[in-house]
């Protein structure tokens, strides 16, 4: 009975893993654990003790704050392993932790259990605030508070939808990993990449780095950055992208590349640093510089050091070129070589 005890407490340490939202209190470690079923069975020769569900009553395992109910449980001693079937639910009630599947295994020599078959964890952070993993195969390994989900992934914090093929979570250092056509959907935009690296503060997310083939589709900014290497950083909504990075805008057909391109989104501002080419229209008209200033606001692009413009054959220089977006023009401002109004195509 002492391995069954040990199989329900395992159990109970996925609340304690999942300590992202918070710390898991170290009261329910020292309480007793209650089992009743309404069947249940030993076999001796093969050292295994089944509970089943009978006359409406299932087996439940409960201890302190937690409780963990399925149709059947089954531990083998000789084999180390725990089986429970059916309806599986487990819930710690004072940290608002919820885990559901319609099967799980505990395995006591890798100290670890997987869920199967529609399984999920909810974190409840608050009344309006909480936090939904599912997956087609949940592993969690307690004593590593580290929690492995495979096979079309979702998760969702209400403010943030994030799939992919795989995520990894250390919970205690609150990171995660979403690998494999990854897609994060906020309100304000949708990004896709290879692979998503999240770093979490306090239960909110601090920022990501997003890497290989990335890209950031924004619903409020009016443009897209494609780069293979994006970080974002949620407190001030700063962008940098880095290896071989684009920005295109969805308005007009207006292109700039750089070799990196970074953004706040509270100041609607952007950097565009060396190299910079930018390209309007059937793209034969080209403006280069070292580096530019965009601004999200008048949706203009100045490029500066050097800029120069090209039509055709023709080159055309000054000390500033101003990319008017919106309209879909470039002005030559200055420079030794006289001043340029406006050259449209």
């Amino acid at each position: 009975m002492q391995k069954l005890y040990k199989f329900f407490i395992y159990f109970s340490y996925v609340a304690v893993s999942i300590s992202l939202f918070g710390n898991s209190s170290s009261e329910k470690i020292t309480l007793p654990v209650a089992i009743s079923a309404g069947k249940s069975n030993f076999k001796a020769k093969l050292n295994q003790l089944f509970l089943e569900t009978a006359y409406g009553k299932r087996p439940t395992l409960s201890r302190g704050p937690t409780i963990f109910v399925s149709d059947i449980m089954i531990y083998d001693e000789n084999k180390g392993i725990g089986y429970a079937y059916g309806n599986l639910r487990f819930a710690d009630i004072n940290d608002r932790i919820f885990m559901s599947a319609q099967e799980g295994t505990y395995y006591a020599k890798e100290e670890k259990i997987i869920l199967r078959k529609v399984p999920e964890i909810l974190v409840e952070q608050s009344e309006f605030i909480s936090t939904r993993i599912n997956g087609k195969i949940i592993t969690v390994y307690p004593n590593e508070y580290y929690i492995h989900v495979q096979g079309n992934i979702e998760i969702d914090d209400g403010e943030t939808l994030i799939s992919g093929k795989q995520a990894q979570i250390w919970t205690k250092k609150d990171r995660m990993i979403v690998s494999g056509d990854v897609q994060a959907e906020t309100s304000e935009q949708i990004l896709t990449t290879d692979r998503l690296n999240v770093q979490f503060k306090n239960g909110s997310l601090d920022y990501y780095t997003a890497i290989g083939n990335v890209k950031a589709i924004s619903k409020v900014d009016r443009f897209t950055l494609l780069s293979q290497f994006l970080t974002y950083r949620h407190t001030n909504g700063f962008f940098r992208a880095t290896d071989e990075p684009s920005i295109y805008f969805h308005e007009q057909e207006t292109i700039a590349h750089a070799n990196v391109i970074e953004y706040y989104r509270e100041t609607q501002e952007g950097s565009l640093l060396g190299d910079v080419i930018t390209l309007q229209g059937d793209k034969s008209q080209k403006a280069f510089s070292r580096w530019a200033l965009y601004s999200g606001k008048e949706n203009k692009i100045r490029m500066l050091g050097n800029p120069r413009l090209e039509q055709n054959s023709s080159q055309l220089f000054g000390t500033e070129i101003i990319v008017n977006i919106d309209s879909n023009n470039m002005e030559i401002l200055g420079g030794g070589r006289g001043f340029l109004d406006r050259l449209t195509q």
